[in-house]
């Protein structure tokens, strides 16, 4: 008794479209965090990447993980 798959959508998950107001949010909490001063050799530690996540999914009420904010900081 198999899942059809047949029948089901090609993308399973939703996909979240990076927005300008969702990019000014996020680019404000990465200024922000190198004004701080953490960001030494052009490099964000866990804990900051951490913070980053935190408010950013606190401020969208969207769920992204270091990893997904990670690459988007290389698109921009």
């Amino acid at each position: 008794m198999g899942v059809e798959v047949g029948n089901q959508p090609k993308q399973e998950r939703s996909r979240t479209r990076w927005t300008a107001s969702l990019d000014k949010i996020f680019v404000d909490l990465v200024v922000k965090q190198i004004q701080l001063g953490n960001r030494p050799n052009n490099v964000f530690d866990k804990k900051t990447w951490n913070h980053i996540r935190d408010e950013f999914n606190k401020q969208t009420d969207i769920n992204f993980n270091n990893n997904q904010l990670r690459k988007h900081l290389d698109v921009l």
